[in-house]
């Protein structure tokens, strides 16, 4: 779904505006970021856009409770991560990306996780999406 579709499920978000190709969008009070991409190149706040990326991070995020399907959350441990995904590898110092598309959000296509570790701890967790056009 596109921006509405967030919109009904999460409320209004608290910011959006298109920026090049992309649009964010803001629910400062879930600690969450969605940005949409029009993959036919229209308006990407537009009704025709898709999520490409989906990103919980802060404490917004903790208290919210969200997870993936493998129980990581915004708080997890770097050894609980590893634990949950073994086939995760630092792709930066602090970002970890599994070698493989893990399930499905949405009807998107592809989707991977990555996760930004601080400290040993995850601050956030991101699901990027490769849209088709």
């Amino acid at each position: 779904g596109g921006l509405s579709s967030a919109a009904e499920l999460f409320g209004p978000p608290s910011s959006y505006a298109p920026e090049g190709e992309v649009c964010p969008a803001r629910w400062e009070d879930l600690g969450l970021t969605i940005e949409f991409a029009d993959p036919g190149g229209a308006d990407p706040c537009g009704g025709e856009a898709t999520v490409a990326t989906a990103r919980v991070e802060g404490p917004e995020a903790e208290q919210a409770g969200w997870r993936t399907q493998d129980e990581a959350t915004v708080g997890t441990t770097e050894a609980q991560l590893r634990k949950l995904y073994p086939e995760m590898e630092p792709a930066e110092e602090t970002t970890f990306v599994p070698e493989e598309p893990v399930g499905q959000l949405f009807t998107l296509v592809d989707p991977s996780l990555s996760a930004r570790v601080d400290d040993g701890e995850v601050v956030g967790l991101e699901v990027s999406v490769s849209v088709e056009p």
